[in-house]
């Protein structure tokens, strides 16, 4: 590797990262600085739904807009621009004495963070290597496991809850300077000599022209791009309903609440060192065969939930480990499934996916619980969990590039 190459790299290593780090701080805090903050507000525990509702309608619409506005805004520039609104959201939302304002932030902070999400991984995974992304993922599991920590010291000094979120916009700040000043030196289209393909979890050679860098649209193509969309949707419906709801299925099992509670702080622990692991392992750890060992060990672990007690303890731990390489996996190989190009301009629309089944599943989960009572809770998981086995493993079926075998001759 070039001095120039690995200094980019570098480079694009520590913004990323630190991105994700700011991207995971507010959703890992908010849990814990909520009672603080309506307090201060004068609000119900229920305004937290409006919240959170906004936050997800700023980034979905942000992450469906995101090809467009990708096509005409430079790289760097989309960058910066989306850390300076996150910082923005984030600062408003320790200034402002009044309501509204405050869920205008969380807007504005939903659009930030899709700005961020689907830029910087549709880069990443047309540019740089696949250990590159599941660090930047595990850097989101440091900010979230960073933010309740974050509040806790505040709150024990005795400071406001605003505090929090001055601290929080200042590293979104920072970000958005390191993009700005590096803003000239992202490059802004695939360039065959740098663009890997990965296929069948091994790294093949670059692209060598135009076609293999956006492939015509067929009907195996737009199936491949539903079939995407469904894998994400399940993925992160998963992942979000068993950190979600795993406290209250294993409390139902007879769990007390503090082993309960210890066992989904290992789900999280465990997710983001497999992230940070398999960013660590590089190039022994290739997109396709972290899918395939992970579709085979997601199912298994959430089926230990249905025994309960320090069996189901140990299958969500294994569960999050087991999901840790799945996201990563799947924005790696988007670009050699689709083309770097249209990857570029339909990432939005997997993270948008990956959303809506975040609050998808989730409340399904739960109304699911609501009527057939807290023990269906794993069941429902286990349903997800073979879902998103389904929809991937179709999903590579679909993204496998036919040879071209040559007709038998005649008889």
């Amino acid at each position: 590797m070039s001095t120039a190459r690995a200094a980019t790299r570098r480079r694009v290593a520590v913004l990323g990262v630190g991105a994700y780090v700011a991207l995971g701080l507010p959703g890992g805090a908010l849990g814990v600085v909520w009672p603080s903050m309506r307090e201060s507000f004068a609000q119900p525990l229920a305004a937290l739904g409006p919240v959170l509702a906004l936050f997800t309608a700023g980034y979905l619409l942000a992450a469906m807009a995101h090809g467009r506005v990708a096509e005409r805004i430079p790289t760097g520039v989309l960058l910066a621009t989306s850390a300076s609104l996150g910082a923005a959201a984030l600062l408003l939302f320790a200034a402002t004495p009044v309501w509204a304002l405050a869920l205008v932030a969380s807007a504005v902070q939903g659009v930030a963070a899709a700005g961020i999400d689907a830029e910087l991984n549709a880069y990443v995974a047309v540019h740089h290597s696949p250990r590159l992304l599941q660090m930047m993922h595990g850097g989101f599991g440091l900010g979230a496991t960073a933010g309740p920590v974050l509040v806790t010291g505040v709150l024990e000094l005795g400071w406001s809850w605003r505090v929090v979120y001055v601290a929080m916009g200042a590293w979104w700040l920072g970000g958005a300077l390191g993009f700005a000043v590096t803003r000239g030196t992202w490059v802004e289209v695939p360039v065959s000599a740098v663009v890997p393909v990965i296929a069948g979890g091994t790294e093949a050679g670059p692209h060598t022209g135009p076609s293999e860098l956006d492939p015509p649209m067929t009907r195996r193509l737009a199936l491949t791009v539903v079939a995407g969309l469904v894998t994400f949707f399940a993925y992160n419906g998963l992942e979000i309903a068993a950190g979600t709801w795993a406290f209250t299925a294993l409390a139902a099992g007879g769990m007390a609440d503090g082993p309960a509670a210890l066992s989904v702080t290992g789900f999280w622990a465990a997710l983001t060192a497999g992230r940070l692991g398999a960013g660590l392992a590089g190039h022994r750890a290739p997109p396709g065969r972290v899918l395939v060992v992970s579709m085979v060990a997601v199912p298994l672990a959430a089926a230990l939930l249905l025994a309960g007690g320090a069996v189901a303890s140990a299958g969500l731990v294994l569960l999050g480990g087991s999901l840790a390489g799945v996201f990563p996996a799947l924005v790696a190989l988007t670009p050699s499934r689709l083309g770097p190009a249209r990857a570029r301009r339909l990432m939005g629309l997997q993270f948008g996916s990956a959303v809506v089944g975040a609050a998808v599943v989730s409340a399904a989960v739960g109304v699911i619980a609501a009527r057939a009572g807290e023990r269906a809770i794993a069941p429902s998981l286990l349903a997800v969990a073979l879902v998103l086995v389904g929809s991937d493993r179709c999903l590579a079926v679909l993204a496998q590039r036919r040879a071209l075998v040559p007709s038998p001759p005649p008889s």
